[in-house]
C-alpha cells in the first residue's frame, strides 16, 4: 500500500477588497499521466475573502459560483503533486487541471527472497531489508563491510586472523561447521568470492535468517541467505550517465597502543624461570634458540660474563620495544581507490544498464588488490506480454601478499640497528649451532625480519564470469511464466616466489640436505629459488 505525504504550499495570495467582476467557475482535474478524471480532488480558493473549498465529482469536475476575481486556486490529491495559479478573469470555457504524480510518493518496501519480490507486510519469516540509501552509508571496495553495522543479524568477527569465515547469521550450529552464509545474486545462488561483486552494481539486499529461507533454498540456507539485487534501468528512465569515486586514507596501526608486558617485566619473568633451571633442557640441546636475555645469564653462569657486564646487558634489553621497530619498519598508511561508471536507459522495447568498476588498495603491511568489474543488463521487449532478460557480469582481481607481521614474542627483540641494517633474530635456530652448521657447508640460517618483508612476491589472479539469461511471460491476472538460465566459471592463478635469499628457500635447502660418509653434502633440493604455483576453477550451470 503506497502512503504520500502532501504538504500544501500557499506559493500566492490575492487580497482584493474591490471585485473588478463575479462569474461562475467551471473546471476538470484529469491526472496528467493517464489522461483520467481525478475524483476527490480537493480545490480551493486561496483569497481571504472567498476561501471556499470543493470536491471534485466523480468525473472530476468541480464548480464554484457568484466569485469575484482575480482569484487564486489551489488543486490537490493525495498521490498526485500540487498545482497552484491565478485567474485574474472569469475563463470562457470549463478550466482543465492537470496533475502530475507526486515525486515525494514513498515507495513501497519489496523483499527479495532469491525466488520473487513480494510486499514486506505479506513476507513471513525473519528479514533483514536494506536499500541502497543504508547500504551506501559507508564506503568500502567490498558487499560485507558495507553490511557492518547496519544489518541486525549479521555477526561479524573482526578480529585478527579470523580471516574470510568472520561473518555469521544464524550463530554457529557445531563446533567444527561452516559458519558461511548462501549467497543468492539475482536470483540464483553465487558460488564466487562475494568479494568480487561491485557494491556499486548493488540495489539493495535482503538477509534471510530463519527456516523460512530453508524452505526455498533447501539445506544450504541452513547458515541464513544474503540475497543481492543489482541496479537496473528504472521504468520510463531516459538516458543517464553516473560517475562517482572515492579515496579512503587508512592510518597505520599504532602498535604503542597495544597491550603488550613491558620489556624490563618480560625480562623478569625470564630471570625467574632461569633461576628455576626452566631453559637448561634447551641449552643442553644446543640448537634450540634462547632470547638473548637468558643468552647473558647462561654466559654469567658460565663465567663468560661479570654480574656487572649481565646487568648492564639487561638493562639495554629492556630499553627497546619491537613495537617502535614494527610502527618505524613494516607498517605505512594504506590508501583505497574506487571508481565507477555506469549508463542506464530504457526506451519502448529495450532497457539497459552498463556499468565499469575499478579498485586499487594498498593496505597497511603494504599488500595490493586490485579489480576490475564490467556488467551489462538488458532487457527486451518481444511483445506486451514476452520480454527477454540478458545479462553479463565479469570480475577479473589481482592480488600481492603484503609484508609479514608476526616476527617475534620478545618484547624487546630489534630488528634493525641505528642506521636501519637488518639484525638477526634467533627464532628458529641457536645463533652458535647457525656458525657451526655455515662452517660445514650449509646455507646460511640466519633469519633476519627486515629482510624477509622485500623477499616476498606471492600474487593471485582471478577471473569470474557470469552468463545470466530468462524469458518472462505475463499470462494477465498477475500470473507470470519464468525460464531463467545461468552459466558461472571461475578461474584462479597463483605464483609464490621464494628467491634464494629468502628465509624461506634457504631453510628447505638445508632441512633435506644429507651429509655424506666423506663429508660430501648432497641436495635433494637444488641450489636456486622455489617457485610455488596454484591453480583451481569451477563451473556451475543453474535452470530454473
Amino acid at each position: 500500500m503506497k502512503r504520500t505525504i502532501t504538504f500544501l504550499l500557499i506559493l500566492f495570495s490575492v487580497t482584493n477588497t474591490i471585485a473588478q467582476n463575479i462569474s461562475n467557475i467551471r473546471g476538470k482535474v484529469v491526472n496528467n499521466e493517464n489522461g483520467q478524471p481525478v475524483a476527490g480532488a480537493t480545490v480551493k480558493l486561496l483569497n481571504r475573502s472567498q476561501n471556499n473549498t470543493v470536491q471534485t465529482d466523480e468525473d472530476g469536475n468541480f464548480e464554484f459560483t457568484n466569485k469575484a476575481f482575480p482569484l487564486a486556486v489551489s488543486v490537490s490529491y493525495i498521490g498526485l503533486a500540487d498545482t497552484t495559479f491565478v485567474l485574474s478573469a472569469a475563463p470562457q470555457n470549463p478550466l482543465t487541471v492537470h496533475l502530475n504524480p507526486a515525486s515525494n510518493t514513498l515507495s513501497e518496501v519489496v523483499v527479495s527472497t532469491g525466488i520473487q519480490k513480494i510486499p514486506k507486510e505479506r513476507a513471513t519469516g525473519s528479514f533483514d531489508h536494506i536499500d541502497n540509501e543504508l547500504f551506501n552509508r559507508q564506503i568500502s571496495t567490498d558487499v560485507l563491510s558495507r553490511l557492518d553495522g547496519i544489518a541486525s543479524s549479521a555477526m561479524f568477527d573482526n578480529r585478527p586472523g579470523v580471516g574470510s569465515n568472520n561473518l555469521s547469521i544464524r550463530g554457529l550450529s557445531t563446533i567444527f561447521s561452516n559458519t558461511k552464509p548462501l549467497i543468492i545474486l539475482n536470483n540464483f545462488p553465487y558460488e564466487g568470492n562475494i568479494n568480487d561483486i561491485n557494491p556499486n552494481d548493488v540495489e539493495d539486499i535482503t538477509i534471510l535468517k530463519d527456516a523460512t529461507a530453508a524452505s526455498i533454498w533447501g539445506v544450504r540456507a541452513g547458515n541464513g541467505v544474503i540475497v543481492i539485487t543489482t541496479k537496473k534501468a528504472k521504468r520510463n528512465q531516459p538516458p543517464a550517465i553516473s560517475f562517482n569515486s572515492n579515496m579512503t586514507l587508512i592510518q597505520k596501526p599504532d602498535m604503542m597502543q597495544l597491550p603488550y608486558m613491558s620489556s624490563a617485566d618480560y625480562i623478569g619473568v625470564e630471570k625467574m624461570l632461569f633461576d628455576n633451571n626452566f631453559y637448561d633442557a634447551n641449552e643442553q640441546l644446543g640448537y634450540v634458540p634462547l632470547s638473548p636475555a637468558v643468552e647473558l645469564m647462561y654466559k654469567n653462569k658460565h663465567g663468560l660474563l661479570t654480574d656487572a657486564a649481565l646487568q648492564q646487558g639487561l638493562n639495554e634489553l629492556a630499553q627497546y620495544d619491537i613495537r617502535r621497530e614494527l610502527n618505524k619498519y613494516v607498517y605505512r598508511k594504506g590508501l583505497n581507490q574506487q571508481y565507477s561508471l555506469n549508463v542506464s536507459g530504457q526506451s519502448e522495447n529495450v532497457s539497459y544498464y552498463l556499468s565499469g568498476g575499478y579498485d586499487d588498495n594498498t593496505s597497511t603491511t603494504d599488500g595490493g588488490y586490485k579489480r576490475y568489474n564490467l556488467r551489462s543488463d538488458n532487457t527486451f521487449r518481444l511483445s506486451k506480454k514476452l520480454s527477454w532478460d540478458a545479462a553479463l557480469f565479469f570480475t577479473h582481481t589481482f592480488t600481492n601478499a603484503g609484508r609479514p607481521t608476526n616476527f617475534s614474542s620478545l618484547p624487546y627483540a630489534r630488528i634493525a640497528d641505528e642506521n636501519g641494517n637488518a639484525l638477526p633474530i634467533d627464532r628458529y635456530y641457536r645463533s652458535n649451532y647457525i656458525q657451526e652448521t655455515k662452517q660445514n657447508g650449509l646455507l646460511d640460517w640466519t633469519y633476519r625480519p627486515l629482510d624477509e618483508i622485500n623477499l616476498i612476491n606471492n600474487k593471485q589472479k582471478t577471473n569470474c564470469l557470469i552468463l545470466n539469461t530468462g524469458l518472462n511471460y505475463d499470462i494477465g491476472k498477475g500470473l507470470i511464466v519464468e525460464i531463467k538460465y545461468q552459466y558461472e566459471n571461475a578461474q584462479g592463478a597463483g605464483k609464490d616466489i621464494r628467491s634464494m635469499a629468502s628465509y624461506y628457500t634457504r631453510d628447505r635447502i638445508n632441512t633435506y640436505t644429507q651429509v655424506g660418509t666423506d663429508g660430501a653434502l648432497f641436495r635433494p633440493i637444488p641450489l636456486g629459488d622455489i617457485l610455488n604455483e596454484s591453480t583451481n576453477s569451477f563451473t556451475s550451470q543453474s535452470l530454473r
